[in-house]
């Protein structure tokens, strides 16, 4: 039996999520603050990114997941 803590390990997955969206929105904020538009422009642009975004980052770990969870039915 292990005496390992399994609360540990899965707070740390959290926070492991929340890494593709912080990158996600350090890249938005760079790209956003680099144009020279209109400021309801910039702020428009910023709402379309941020949704395709997320978007895509969801199902691009979706699809590892998924790769993951097939990788370990075969090795069973």
């Amino acid at each position: 039996m292990s005496n390992s803590n399994p609360q540990g390990l899965v707070k740390y997955q959290t926070w492991l999520r929340l890494i593709p969206y912080a990158a996600l929105g350090m890249l938005i904020f760079s790209l956003t603050s680099t144009t020279e538009v209109n400021y309801f422009f910039r702020g428009y642009l910023v709402l379309i990114q941020a949704q395709a975004g997320i978007f895509v980052v969801y199902f691009v770990i979706a699809k590892i997941m998924k790769m993951r969870r097939d990788k370990n039915k075969e090795g069973r």
